[in-house]
């Protein structure tokens, strides 16, 4: 009969275990995964932004050696992320397909100049640093003027501070809920070994020899619950990244990611030990009557 009752009751702490480890991984993953959708949306307007292209417009009576000496001067600069010459030859042949008028003719000469078309990296793509970025271009010998759309850099700017706002707000109201979701779960664990911690407490088992396997496996939980969350929401972005190319994750990334991933095994860890600490406690100093 004794044999029997603690098979049942390994059996049922098996049970409990596995249910604690499912939960926390659902909310972990949906916590990963908002982050994870903020990230994407935050990599697509930094994607538009550095699209955002500057154009440097050269002298009309520039030389070759001029435009030569130019591309130098530019292929220094660490704010610029790509370059692109445009003579004013082929400028004008793509100006006339899109009018479809023949612009030489009315004018009786081409208008338009030699350029370089740059596109500037994200840290350097806000209102103060453009502003340094255009006056350091207009001081390279030979550039006439610089152009761009201060009009488009000022809405992407602004849509990613707000998305990087609220992002933060969603995030920390989600660890709260995580946190409320997580400890109920733990508790219910808890409270049914509530007459085993009771059992414990009777025949003279001290407090750390009781509460020190509950605590460890409570935090394994949160370990297993961690990596496993870990595991489906890397899967997501491998599936993403690589079949559809949705995310435009750089090696760069991958750093942050794994901080981000590291983050979301400390939050399972931290919450499950806090929690089934305090719980084994509870109980612990509960009554007899009280655990009815």
């Amino acid at each position: 009969m004794s044999d029997k009752q603690g098979k049942q009751s390994s059996q049922k702490s098996r049970t409990s275990f596995r249910y604690v480890i499912i939960s926390v991984t659902l909310i972990l993953f949906l916590v990963g995964s908002l982050f994870m959708l903020f990230f994407g949306i935050n990599k697509a307007l930094i994607q538009i932004k550095e699209s955002i292209e500057i154009e440097v417009e050269l002298n009309r009576d520039i030389t070759q050696g001029g435009i030569d000496s130019v591309k130098t001067a530019l292929l220094t600069k660490e704010y610029i992320k790509s370059m692109n010459f445009v003579s004013k030859e082929d400028a004008i042949k793509n100006f006339e397909k899109e009018l479809n008028q023949n612009i030489e003719d009315i004018a009786g000469f081409n208008p338009l100049y030699d350029a370089y078309l740059l596109t500037i990296k994200n840290e350097y793509s806000v209102p103060d640093s453009i502003k340094l970025v255009k006056s350091d271009l207009m001081a390279i010998g030979g550039v006439k003027n610089i152009n761009y759309s201060n009009a488009a850099l000022e809405l992407v700017n602004a849509n990613l501070k707000k998305v990087s706002t609220v992002g933060i707000i969603v995030i920390l109201i989600l660890l709260i809920i995580a946190y409320s979701l997580i400890d109920n779960t733990i508790r219910l664990m808890m409270y049914s070994k509530r007459f085993t911690i009771r059992t414990m407490q009777l025949i003279g088992a001290t407090k750390w020899f009781i509460v020190k396997p509950m605590v460890g496996k409570g935090t394994l939980s949160g370990l297993f619950s961690g990596i496993i969350a870990i595991l489906l929401i890397g899967g997501g972005v491998y599936y993403l990244q690589y079949k559809y190319s949705l995310l435009n994750i750089q090696q760069s990334d991958y750093l942050y990611l794994g901080l981000a991933a590291l983050a979301l095994i400390v939050i399972g860890l931290v919450i499950c030990f806090v929690s089934t600490y305090f719980s084994v406690n509870k109980y612990l100093k509960t009554k007899l009557d009280e655990l009815y």
